[in-house]
């Protein structure tokens, strides 16, 4: 009887953690940045019923905000890097399991990061507790 031989070869533990990094930074990065983003907002500007005026100014919550648009972005960057990082050394038939979630790595944290970006621009362009 001959034997069956998978056609995906086998990963180390530490190389399908990288690979899975490499997948969800990005996503992950954008997700928490936007609920961290939206937690300090919200209760910068409605702490009870009623909505507050910018009197207070917030800059320290806008000096947050911005510290963690910036982290978000460099933590898609990360994964990007990983994800390219994964598509170069692949090569063979039996990789190609590594090469799609490398190639989807790239995607979602390049466009992951862009987004981010986008966010941060409307940062600087719309005050905080704006009526």
């Amino acid at each position: 009887m001959t034997e069956m031989i998978s056609p995906v070869a086998p990963d180390r533990e530490s190389r399908l953690a990288a690979l899975a990094f490499a997948a969800g930074a990005g996503p992950t990065a954008w997700s928490a940045h936007i609920v961290t983003n939206y937690a300090l907002a919200s209760r910068l500007c409605f702490s009870g019923r009623e909505p507050l005026l910018a009197l207070h100014g917030g800059s320290g919550a806008w000096v947050v905000m911005l510290a963690v648009d910036l982290l978000a972005v460099a933590i898609c960057g990360a994964g990007t890097l990983v994800s390219s990082g994964f598509q170069r050394e692949t090569r063979g038939p039996q990789t190609e399991r590594t090469l799609f979630v490398a190639r989807c790595g790239l995607l979602s944290g390049a466009g992951f990061a862009v987004a981010t970006l986008f966010d941060t621009i409307a940062l600087f362009m719309v005050p905080l507790c704006a009526t």
